[in-house]
């Protein structure tokens, strides 16, 4: 935000009590002379109120800026007032009174509103009528009902911190006079906010130090420059074992332990020497002899000539982490060890097919040595029908979809032979999630490959070897017919491997999806594959295929894997994101998504949208006198009623706490809205016995129209504030926003005009 940075930026602490006369459109870069009327002295002394609460009630330039804006309205003729904020290239509604208040967030463009043009002229600007003058955003005047305005720059030292605007719903409401009073306010007001904000990050700044020293499990020592130390944070008492006391006084290099002691008492002494920051990891001893491994970061603090006044020193117990990387490195060790000695082929493949090491084992099965392969890439060496399928794979794994794959595939040897391999493929992740590399285990199963051609007990055997688990493997004629099957068949086909062989793929497949399944099956892929069992239970799955080499007919090898139960589970935690765990509605965050959608995208039917605020009342009575356990069922019983009580079409979510929001979607009337409402509260009101205890919630609801390309956060804000109005009526009613209903309701609502834009 532009305006605390401009008033950090200015270190003048003391307000300039000169009065201010200025034109319309006269620059803000000079101050009047005298005070020629009582207008002005009005704006002095609202001035002077605000200077005398910032410093006697410690405000914060938020707080400064709303009372700014209440002053406006009350020393001129204007209906209502905002502070505006410079934030990029727009101009942000920050602090509204009067006919503004509600319009936080409101945001113009600098390059097409007046405000935009009173900030790059550095002047007062004023409009008679905001919907004939070209410089003014029709679309926003028109949203908040303003027909004219004054606006006036809050600069100081050539640096505008922020925007005051005073508008009326009339034409031509502000003469001169209120120009200049209004100019005469911004004035003085910028010397006022520029101190606040100073004040304020001072303070900020201090506090923060303090919690920062006070909270930390980093150990903060303030080290004089003759190496002593002269404060310590509480933390170094769990680091060094020294009370922070018993440190002050004691040489900082005295912790060290002393086979390192020399060495790092030069490098500080350096620093010091050339008061440059310093940044080690030094073995510290504590006082029962033990060692802690610390990471110590020291910078030099310096007074207001650059001199130096002493070292901030940071240390951090990095043990832990040293162990690890240890640990880490040990591990590393072992692995490549075992990867070297394994009897099978071990490669690690970088994210773009690299080879980045290669063990013995896998040198021998593709017939290269360590050297070659380390600057070749796994699809030189894949035969070129076998690329594709694995290509998918490796994609899947690489945008978080797999974690590991298998396959049975085909590399090339120099000499042109073609060896069959057993391929298993796991994806090593960073903390990000992100592929770092692959780890791949390679089977030489050529032998059994040609041993499959020949005899059903040799496929037998090749499924035991490759470690299937409950993966069904089988052999199928080129139009889809059982030739071989693995015996683990009954868990998702509901018969046993024998009455399957001889009988055809799609007679488990749904009807409907057949054709898709066959042509899968002729383009020898990875696909879905919906299994209907023999007691009809639909089952998701995933095969692969593989065609038999040598074969005249076209044979197939598939593999099938039963993922449902992968599905469902995913399926279900994407069902929980979008709703709340304890009641079980729509979660605050999807409904908003809804309203936005439903405002900006749906098309309009003729009918309308009724939003509403709900509020409970009576559970946080059962949480105090009960339990938090009480509450919770109290809350989910009315979550219920509601939902029983509400039409089909509207949606209902929990928001914060005991806060509800509904949305009626296709409402001819608001009174059609009051009337469903009305139910609602009805419906809640009947007694609840929880816990042995008759509870009596009550619920008070604040309603009002979600009109077409309307922002969502203003809808939601016009049900706020007359879910506030229900409230202060004593609630178990419905307060209806934006007018009285268009028919007659139930003594129980309450009409109040709300605000648009």
């Amino acid at each position: 935000m532009r305006f605390a940075a401009a008033c950090r930026s200015n270190k003048r602490l003391l307000l300039d009590a000169r009065p201010v006369r200025a034109g319309v459109g006269a620059p803000l870069n000079g101050y009047p002379e005298a005070v020629p009327d009582n207008g002005q002295v009005l704006a002095l002394r609202a001035i002077l109120e605000i200077q005398q609460a910032a410093l006697g009630e410690a405000l914060t330039p938020d707080a400064i800026m709303a009372r700014i804006a209440q002053s406006a309205v009350a020393i001129t003729s204007a209906k209502g007032a905002v502070m505006e904020l410079i934030e990029g290239d727009q101009m942000r509604y920050a602090h509204g009174a009067g006919s503004l208040e509600g319009t936080e967030g409101l945001r113009l463009s600098i390059a097409t509103s007046l405000s935009g043009l009173a900030v790059t002229q550095n002047q007062a600007l004023r409009s008679n009528d905001a919907f004939a003058d070209p410089r003014v955003d029709h679309d926003a005047a028109m949203r908040i009902g303003v027909r004219s305005m004054v606006i006036v720059p809050l600069t100081v030292d050539g640096t505008t911190l922020a925007v005051l605007k005073t508008v009326s719903d009339d034409v031509q409401a502000f003469t001169d006079h209120d120009v200049e009073i209004v100019t005469t306010l911004a004035s003085f007001a910028a010397r006022v906010l520029q101190q606040t904000q100073s004040l304020h990050d001072r303070r900020l700044e201090q506090e923060t130090y303090r919690l920062i020293s006070q909270t930390s499990t980093d150990a903060i020592l303030q080290v004089g420059l003759d190496g002593r130390i002269l404060w310590a944070s509480p933390a170094a008492r769990e680091i060094l074992g020294h009370p922070p006391r018993a440190l002050v006084g004691m040489a900082a290099v005295d912790l060290i332990h002393p086979q390192r002691r020399e060495e790092y008492a030069q490098r500080i002494a350096q620093a010091t020497s050339e008061g440059a920051d310093t940044r080690l990891e030094y073995p510290a001893v504590r006082p029962d002899g033990s060692t802690v491994w610390v990471e110590s970061a020291g910078r030099f603090a310096r007074d207001e000539q650059g001199a130096l006044q002493y070292r901030v020193v940071r240390l951090r117990d990095i043990s832990a982490a040293r162990e690890a990387v240890e640990a880490l490195a040990q591990s590393e060790n072992q692995f490549r060890s075992a990867m070297q000695n394994a009897p099978i082929g071990m490669c690690l493949i970088g994210t773009d097919g690299s080879f980045l090491q290669v063990n013995e084992a896998l040198c021998q099965v593709l017939g290269r040595p360590e050297q070659v392969l380390m600057r070749s890439n796994w699809q030189e060496l894949t035969h070129p029908d076998d690329v594709g399928v694995d290509l998918d794979f490796a994609a899947q794994a690489l945008s978080g979809e797999l974690d590991q794959y298998r396959l049975v595939k085909r590399y090339l040897r120099p000499d042109g032979a073609v060896v069959w391999g057993d391929l298993s493929v796991s994806a090593v992740r960073d903390s990000n999630g992100a592929v770092v590399h692959f780890v791949s285990q390679i089977l030489d199963i050529s032998e059994l490959k040609q041993e499959e051609q020949q005899s059903a007990a040799t496929i037998n055997r090749y499924h035991r070897l490759a470690g299937v688990g409950n993966d069904v493997m089988a052999e199928l004629t080129s139009e889809g017919v059982f030739v071989l099957v693995s015996p683990n068949t009954k868990a998702l086909f509901g018969v046993d491997a024998p009455a399957i062989v001889g009988d055809s793929l799609f007679s488990f497949v749904p009807s409907d999806q057949r054709s898709r399944v066959r042509a899968a099956l002729q383009a020898s892929t990875h696909f879905e594959l919906p299994v209907r069992s023999a007691h009809g239970r639909i089952s998701r799955a995933e095969a692969v295929t593989q065609v038999l080499p040598h074969d005249p007919d076209g044979g197939l090898v598939i593999r099938i894997r039963d993922i449902t139960e992968h599905f469902e589970t995913r399926e279900q935690l994407r069902t929980q994101a979008r709703t709340d765990p304890l009641t079980g509605l729509l979660a605050w965050q999807e409904l908003e998504r809804r309203l936005e959608a439903l405002l900006g995208h749906e098309p309009r039917t003729g009918t309308r949208t009724a939003f509403a605020m709900m509020e409970v009342g009576g559970v946080g009575q059962a949480r105090e006198q009960h339990s938090e356990a009480v509450a919770d069922e109290l809350l989910r019983i009315v979550a219920d009623r509601i939902r029983g009580a509400l039409r089909e079409s509207d949606l209902v979510a929990r928001g914060e706490g005991d806060q509800l929001a509904v949305m009626l979607v296709g409402v001819e009337r608001m009174t059609d809205a009051v009337e469903v409402l009305q139910r609602v509260i009805q419906e809640v009101g009947t007694p609840h016995a929880v816990d042995g205890s008759v509870l009596r919630p009550r619920l008070s609801i604040g309603v009002t129209e979600a009109l077409p390309d309307e922002w969502p956060e203003w809808v939601i804000s016009r049900a706020e504030q007359a879910l506030d109005n229900s409230k202060n009526r004593g609630g178990n009613r419905v307060s209806l926003a934006g007018g009285l209903p268009e028919s007659s309701a139930s003594a129980q609502v309450i009409a109040f005009p709300g605000r648009k834009g």
